[in-house]
């Protein structure tokens, strides 16, 4: 799906400019653009949303790192990613 911007000035050139939001105006284009990044660097399967993948093993050594905790679990976004 696609999602107007929620940035005043973008939301305001992509509406003048004429065109329908594509893809790449999901809100969540540029998480997986991460996630498929990383997953390249990583050099992982294709699965990265599955909760074992090493991408997703990446995001909540991350999300620990950064907030001194132990994860308490995983949810499932929107997307189907943990």
């Amino acid at each position: 799906g696609s999602h107007m911007p929620r940035d005043a000035e973008e939301n305001r050139r992509l509406t003048c400019s004429d065109t329908a939001p594509c893809q790449l105006h999901n809100n969540c284009s540029g998480k997986h653009a991460g996630f498929l990044t990383l997953n390249r660097h990583l050099k992982g399967g294709p699965d990265y949303v599955e909760p074992d993948h090493p991408v997703q093993r990446a995001v909540k050594a991350a999300f620990e790192e950064v907030t001194d905790e132990d994860s308490p679990g995983f949810g499932i976004d929107g997307c189907s990613a943990p």
